[in-house]
């Protein structure tokens, strides 16, 4: 029986436009995550709008990360780790992440 494991990613999408120099959009931050997924079915990434959204006066992108495990005899993905990250406005940050 294989285990492994997959992330779901959700990044903030901001409710207004901003054009603010430094500012990275949430459409490079999901291209980030997706180039630099080891493989193409390790990694789901989603835009997402939060009720609350981060208000902070950061220039990045407010993300949430969910590792769940997978296996075969486990359809829904048991959620192992989770995490959030606020201001990610680079890509090198997303490669820490």
């Amino acid at each position: 029986e294989e285990i492994g494991f997959t992330w779901e990613v959700y990044v903030s999408q901001p409710t207004t436009k901003t054009n603010e120099k430094g500012f990275i959009s949430s459409a490079s931050v999901i291209e980030a995550f997706l180039s630099l997924s080891p493989s193409p079915n390790a990694i789901k990434v989603y835009q997402a709008i939060w009720n609350k959204q981060n208000k902070s006066k950061g220039k990045g992108q407010f993300v949430r990360c969910v590792k769940r495990r997978t296996d075969k005899s486990d359809r829904g993905g048991n959620v192992v780790a989770a995490m959030e990250i606020s201001n990610v406005d680079s890509v090198d940050k997303v490669y820490r992440i």
